[in-house]
């Protein structure tokens, strides 16, 4: 068995090497494959209902300038056996490497095999939101690790169910009982309640919040003009969400995730 130095020391590179991975093998895929209209899946996910406008996958930028700071934290020789990093480290690095390997099943239209990594990406971040809710950090760590976790975290729980909606319609099942339009609304939905969930068990993360809205947001003004039950629900889901955070931070109840100064 590994001694806890080389589990830490293992832990470290691993996600100093997976983190920045997941940029490497983005631009590898999307200049491997150019038409993938903004989403690394293709035109099948990027024309479905649920998927959030183009812009919407901006914030991936944030979250790989984010996990890769993560990662140069965690390695600072005075943070290697700190408990936090212990707790989450071997998490992160799973979902580090989940990304790479649904960007690679991505390029050559493995779509069902994606929503499997997909699920395997939310698996792996569930821990840790949990773990950094709990946890007493302080300002920096609130930047440098809760946030951009939580962020990642956020786009992955809608990310879950856009993924799998794509799934259903390059399968021909996404009109099977209900309408694809239904079907949006229905997994929009999904996603609220999970996200719900999950600020309430952390008493309000907000960057995890804050990224739902963003999604959302991003949902509603790609079928505006389309499909604007769809869009009309996924503003509904946007403001439970902004309700909840904000009910979470009603004087007297204490957020789990403060910084402290």
């Amino acid at each position: 068995m590994l001694s806890n130095t080389n589990r830490d020391r293992l832990r470290v590179w691993l996600n100093l090497l997976l983190a920045p991975a997941m940029t490497i093998t983005t631009i590898l895929c999307f200049y491997a494959k150019p038409n993938f209209r903004g989403s690394p899946l293709g035109q099948e996910a990027s024309e479905h209902v649920v998927t959030p406008a183009g812009y919407g996958f901006s914030i991936w930028s944030l979250i790989y300038l984010g996990v890769v700071t993560y990662a140069l934290v965690q390695a600072l020789p005075s943070r290697r056996t700190d408990p936090l990093f212990r707790g989450i480290g071997w998490w992160t690095a799973s979902a580090f490497l989940s990304v790479s390997v649904w960007l690679v099943l991505a390029r050559f239209n493995l779509v069902w095999a994606t929503v499997a990594c997909i699920l395997w990406m939310l698996a792996s971040l569930a821990p840790v939101l949990w773990q950094v809710s709990r946890a007493r950090v302080n300002a920096s760590d609130w930047l440098f690790v809760v946030m951009p976790l939580s962020v990642f975290a956020g786009w992955v729980t809608v990310a879950t169910f856009a993924n799998t909606a794509a799934g259903l319609k390059v399968s021909g099942w996404e009109n099977v009982a209900i309408s694809e339009a239904a079907w949006a609304a229905v997994f929009v939905l999904l996603a609220t309640i999970i996200g719900v969930a999950v600020i309430l068990r952390t008493n309000g993360n907000i960057p995890f919040a804050a990224t739902l809205v963003w999604a959302f947001v991003a949902i509603a003004v790609r079928n505006r003009g389309t499909h604007p039950d769809v869009a009309l629900a996924a503003l509904a889901m946007t403001a439970v969400i902004v309700g909840v955070a904000i009910y979470t931070r009603i004087p007297g109840r204490q957020p789990a995730v403060t910084p402290a100064m």
